[in-house]
This record gives C-alpha cells, structure tokens and sequence, in this order.
C-alpha cells in the first residue's frame, strides 16, 4: 500500500514536471513569435533600417541565450563586411588580431554577390577564438545575393538547439528584407528627384 502510494506520487510529480517544461516551451515560443512579429511591424512601419538591424541583432542574442551577436553587412564598394550592429557581450566578438579595424569594417570574408549554397564563410572573423558549435551564423540573403550575415556566440558549455538556428535563420531573413526595401525605398526616392 505504501508502495503504490509512493509509485502514484512519483507519477503524478513526473506528470507534472512535463506540464512544467511544456508550459516553458510554449512560453519561449510566444517570445520568439512575438520577436518576429515586433520586427515584422517595425519593417513595414518605420522603415528605418538602423533600428530594424539593432532589434534583430538583440532579439538573436536574448531570444536564444547567446553571450553576443553581431550583424555584419558586405560594404559594396569593396566587398568586405562592415560591422553594423553587435548585442550582448561585445568582448567576446572582437578578436585580438585586429579583425575590426578603426574605420568599423572587417577583413573580406564574404564577397559581394555571392551566391546561396555557396559558403564564403569558414569562421567568423569577429569571433576572439574559434567556437565550432558554440557560435553559429545566418546569412543575410536578397534575391541570391549573400548582402551580410548575424552571427551569435554560446558559452561554451552549452550547443545551439535546431529550434535556436530556425529561430537565428528567421531573424536573419526579416534583416534581409529591411535592407531590400530600404534599397527599393532609396531607388524610388531617386526615381522622384
């Protein structure tokens, strides 16, 4: 008697641990929705591509618990990628060789007009050392064009789930479209002058 009454309690206490992490679960998806959702808004009604660029780079470092992240645009007249906007713990990005130089840009990595499926990228070069699984980037695709990429460091204890690389790849996607219609937006405001 007493054993089946303990047997039912360690049922119920594991049944109830389930709802626990079910019930976290569902909240951390409503975060990473409404992040979604409040940088879907901000493109369509701001159409300040500044402040698009700052909200994905600090939702990609809270949304998945990462120590810093970085987005990084290809500068067009040379190539190479700019730093434009970093989140979290910005220590960790800068590398002691002197990846960022003074004028903010970073050494050529991804060319301009690259296409994808193609990888221009074997390791960040903001990252201060390599983290293999424990940092994980999304490329900024228009058209078929690579324009950037957001880039995202763990601790290193600690793996990105598939859930956290969909959630960096969405990011980088709606990044991708604020910098489109910031060009269509430019285009038409030449096409008037």
């Amino acid at each position: 008697s007493v054993r089946r009454l303990m047997h039912g309690l360690a049922n119920h206490a594991t049944a109830a641990l389930d709802r626990c992490r079910l019930f976290e679960d569902i909240q951390r998806r409503e975060q990473r929705t409404r992040a979604l959702y409040d940088v879907g808004l901000e493109i369509v009604s701001a159409q300040d591509l500044s402040r698009v660029l700052q909200q994905v780079t600090g939702h990609a470092c809270r949304l998945v618990g990462a120590r810093a992240a970085a987005l990084c645009l290809v500068n067009e007249t040379d190539g190479g990628l700019s730093l434009v906007e970093t989140a979290g713990d910005t220590s960790i990005l800068f590398a002691s060789n002197g990846a960022v130089h003074e004028n903010g840009k970073v050494p050529v990595v991804i060319g301009a007009g690259q296409r994808r499926g193609h990888n221009p990228l074997s390791s960040c070069p903001l990252l201060a050392e390599p983290r293999g699984e424990h940092s994980i980037r999304a490329h900024l695709i228009v058209g078929s064009n690579v324009v950037g990429e957001l880039c995202v460091v763990h601790e290193q204890h600690r793996r990105f789930t598939e859930d956290e690389r969909a959630l960096l790849a969405s990011l980088a996607d709606m990044a991708a479209i604020a910098i489109h219609n910031s060009h269509l937006y430019s285009q038409i405001a030449e096409t008037k002058q």
